[in-house]
C-alpha cells in the first residue's frame, strides 16, 4: 500500500471484506438453562412482560452457574479479545452492556480494573465509597463468579463513555478513564450525547488517544476498549475524529451528509505509514475492531428518517453506493442489532413506531447484500432470554440494582460478538 495515493478511495467490491467473512456455523449455549418463557411485542403489557419475568426466574435452578459451552469455544473468549489493539463500541445502553462485558473477558477473572489516577467520578456514583484509584470495589464479588465472568457496570464511569487499557501482562492492572473531566463536563456530554433530541455530531471524541495510542498498544503489548454513548443519530460515525494512531480519513467533518460518496472527505486512506507532520512516519494500532448499533429504540421514539437505514447511515464513511470502501486489512466493522422494547412503547408525536424486528431485518437485508459490516446475532440472544430483562429492554440496566439484572447474558453477547468477529458464524442457542 503506497502512502499519499488515493488507491484507498476505490471501492472494492462486497465479495472482499477486510478480515474473514463468517463461516462454521456452531452455537453457545448456557449449560443447563431450562426453557424461558416467550414474549411477544404486539400484545406486550406491563401485566404479562412481570407475569413471564417472575416465571423466568422461578424456572433458573438455585445458584444456576452460567456456564458457557460450544464448538465455537476452542481458543479462549480473553485470546480472542487480545488479538485486537483496539475495540470501539459505539451506542446506546445496549452496546455499553455488551462493551463492558467485553472489557471484563479481556481482563480475565482476577485481574484489577483501576481508575486513572485523578479521573472525575459520575455524578450518579452513589455514597462516595469507592476508591478513586480502585475500581475494583465498585464492580463487585460477582465478577469472579463461575462461568459468567459477570459484573454490572459500575457508576463511578458514568454512563457517557470510556477508555480501558489492558495489558497483555495479566500481572499489570487495567486502567479506566472516563470521558469527563469534571461533573460539570459530564453534565455537558449527557446533553449533547445522550438526548434523543440533539442529533449527535458522529464525532468519537470518547476515545481517550492517550490510552488508545499507548506506545504498548502500538508495540502490540496490550489492548485499548472504548465506548461512546450515543442515543440519536444524526451524522455518520466520523473516523476522522478518532485519534491520532486510529485515523483513516482527511477532515473532521469529512463527507458529512454526502454518505461518504462526494469529494474527498469520502475517500478512507490509511495512515500507517506516514503523517501529515512533515512527513514522518506515523504509528497506528494495529487490528481495530469498531462496534455499533444506531441506537434502534432511541432512534425509533425520535421517528429518525433512518430507522429502516441504520447500518448504511451509521457507516456511511466506510461504503460508497453499498460498496465497501477498502480499509486497512486489519480493520472490522461490527453491527449489533438491536433487541428489547418487550414493555408497551410510547407512541411518538407525528409518526408511528416501526416494529422492532422490522428494523433489525432491514439491518440485517443491507449487511447481507453489501458486506460492509459483519453483523452478530445479538437479537436472538436478546429475544430468547427476554423475560430476564429488568426493565423489557436490558439485562444490566444503568439505574437498577446490579442483583435485579443478568449481567452474564451480556457476557455471553460478548462472546458472541468475539468469535464472529474472529470469522465463525455462531449464533445462541437454547
Amino acid at each position: 500500500m503506497r502512502d499519499g495515493t488515493n488507491d484507498m478511495a476505490t471501492p472494492a467490491t462486497p465479495a472482499t471484506p477486510a478480515l474473514a467473512w463468517p463461516s462454521q456455523e456452531s452455537c453457545l449455549r448456557f449449560v443447563g438453562l431450562p426453557e424461558m418463557p416467550q414474549l411477544a411485542r404486539t400484545n406486550a403489557t406491563r401485566d404479562t412482560f412481570r407475569l413471564a419475568q417472575i416465571e423466568a426466574r422461578a424456572r433458573l435452578p438455585r445458584r444456576f452457574g452460567w456456564r458457557v459451552e460450544g464448538s465455537a469455544m476452542t481458543t479462549p473468549a480473553q485470546e480472542l479479545a487480545t488479538s485486537w489493539g483496539g475495540m470501539v463500541f459505539v451506542g446506546e445502553s445496549q452496546v455499553r452492556e455488551v462493551a463492558w462485558a467485553t472489557l471484563v473477558l479481556l481482563a480475565g477473572s482476577d485481574r484489577p480494573l483501576r481508575l486513572r489516577p485523578g479521573s472525575a467520578r459520575s455524578v450518579d456514583a452513589k455514597g462516595g465509597e469507592w476508591a478513586v484509584d480502585e475500581l475494583t470495589a465498585a464492580i463487585g464479588s460477582e465478577r469472579n463468579g463461575s462461568a459468567g465472568n459477570g459484573s454490572c457496570f459500575p457508576h463511578v464511569l458514568g454512563k457517557t463513555g470510556w477508555t480501558a487499557l489492558c495489558p497483555h501482562d495479566e500481572r499489570v492492572a487495567c486502567e479506566v478513564a472516563p470521558a469527563f473531566t469534571s461533573r460539570a463536563h459530564e453534565l455537558q456530554l449527557i446533553s449533547t450525547w445522550l438526548r434523543d433530541d440533539h442529533p449527535w455530531d458522529g464525532r468519537m471524541d470518547a476515545v481517550d488517544g492517550e490510552l488508545a495510542c499507548a506506545p504498548a498498544v502500538i508495540r502490540g503489548e496490550a489492548t485499548f476498549l472504548s465506548y461512546q454513548g450515543s442515543y440519536h443519530i444524526g451524522e455518520p460515525l466520523d473516523p476522522a475524529s478518532l485519534p491520532p494512531c486510529l485515523r483513516l480519513l482527511r477532515g473532521s467533518s469529512a463527507g458529512h451528509g454526502g454518505g461518504g460518496s462526494d469529494g474527498d472527505g469520502g475517500h478512507v486512506r490509511s495512515h500507517s505509514n506516514s503523517s501529515n507532520n512533515g512527513g514522518k512516519r506515523s504509528a497506528r494500532v494495529q487490528r481495530l475492531l469498531l462496534v455499533a448499533n444506531g441506537a434502534a429504540l432511541h432512534q425509533n421514539q425520535a421517528c429518525s428518517p433512518w430507522r429502516l437505514q441504520l447500518p448504511a447511515r451509521v457507516f456511511a464513511h466506510f461504503h460508497r453506493n453499498g460498496s465497501r470502501l477498502r480499509l486497512p486489512p486489519d480493520w472490522q466493522l461490527m453491527w449489533q442489532t438491536t433487541s428489547g422494547g418487550w414493555l408497551p412503547q410510547p407512541q411518538p408525536r407525528g409518526c408511528d413506531l416501526i416494529e422492532i424486528d422490522e428494523i433489525v431485518a432491514a439491518s440485517r437485508r443491507w449487511l447481507l447484500e453489501t458486506r460492509v459490516a459483519l453483523s452478530y446475532d445479538y437479537t436472538t440472544l436478546a429475544a430468547a432470554l427476554a423475560p430476564l430483562m429488568s426493565d423489557g429492554n436490558h439485562f444490566v440496566y444503568y439505574h437498577a440494582k446490579c442483583s435485579a439484572g443478568m449481567p452474564h447474558i451480556p457476557h455471553m453477547a460478548a462472546q458472541l460478538l468475539l468469535r464472529t468477529a474472529a470469522g465463525r458464524d455462531v449464533r445462541f442457542c437454547q
